[in-house]
């Protein structure tokens, strides 16, 4: 038993609900902005190549002219001398949540703002000198010819060149 359904303009529909024009442009304008989200998320993960955590030897030309494994070398280094400085981390997440606060103040505090930066400042160094530290102890274990080809990639480093 087929049931015969009336429009408002009176005609028959057979049984199937028709969809207003307005709730159609609402989901076509819904499926656009659902695939500009998509096309910036990809976009950007395409742009940046991976996670941030990759940033660091992407940024800085000695690491960058280093391969994979010296980096992840140097990375397990870095962790194993940070683990006799285990408050780097909270110290920086620390300076972040009082920036914020700072921020979010009804009256902004230049101050603790200074202050909070300086916090997360210090820590972001020190944890720069126990990766610098594990930098020179690598390069230290180098020889000769090998010194002398990171010397070599370091100066044909593309990015170096187009920012003389």
């Amino acid at each position: 038993m087929t049931q015969d359904m009336k429009t408002n303009d009176g005609s028959e529909t057979g049984g199937k609900s028709r969809m207003s024009r307005g709730w159609r442009a609402v989901l076509v304008v819904s499926l656009g902005l659902n695939l500009a989200v998509a096309g910036l998320v990809v976009g950007a993960a395409y742009r940046y190549n991976g996670p941030p955590h990759n940033k660091v030897s992407r940024e800085d030309p000695i690491l960058r002219a280093l391969d994979k494994d010296a980096r992840r070398e140097i990375g397990r280094a870095m962790r194993k001398n940070r683990a006799g400085a285990p408050g780097i981390q909270q110290e920086i997440a620390a300076g972040f949540a009082n920036m914020q606060t700072a921020l979010r103040a009804d009256e902004f505090d230049a101050v603790a703002f200074r202050a909070a930066m300086a916090r997360k400042g210090a820590a972001f160094r020190e944890m720069r000198a126990v990766g610098e530290t594990a930098l020179v102890d690598y390069i230290s274990g180098l020889s000769k010819v090998q010194r002398t080809e990171l010397a070599n990639r370091l100066k044909d480093d593309p990015k170096r060149r187009k920012n003389r």
